[in-house]
């Protein structure tokens, strides 16, 4: 078992939009968010956790922009960017998108 470690405030708010998501009944993703707490994450964790922060991207952008009024909707959009951002960086390779791509 790897240990557990603090969450840095990025995680903790892409872990807190990602718990908003609507998952497909039964599906690794679903199970994963269940399981998941905000307070601490293990090194595997951290890039599944951007992983689906990228899968389940617009459904954050539109949970943010339903709830955010008039003034604090840049503010939301720019910190949806700065996330989206972290996330291509540290999210771990799809392997779906990998196995397509060698077969062509």
């Amino acid at each position: 078992m790897t240990a557990r470690t603090a969450t840095t405030e990025d995680e903790k708010q892409a872990v807190n939009l990602l718990q908003r998501c609507r998952f497909a009944p039964a599906s690794w993703d679903k199970r994963f968010m269940g399981q998941l707490s905000d307070a601490e994450l293990s090194e595997k964790e951290r890039p599944q956790v951007w992983r689906l922060f990228i899968r389940y991207r617009r459904q954050i952008q539109a949970a943010l922009v339903m709830s955010a009024n008039r003034q604090t909707r840049m503010e939301q959009a720019t910190r949806f960017q700065t996330l989206l951002h972290h996330a291509a960086i540290h999210a771990a390779p799809d392997f779906r998108r990998q196995a397509v791509a060698a077969k062509k």
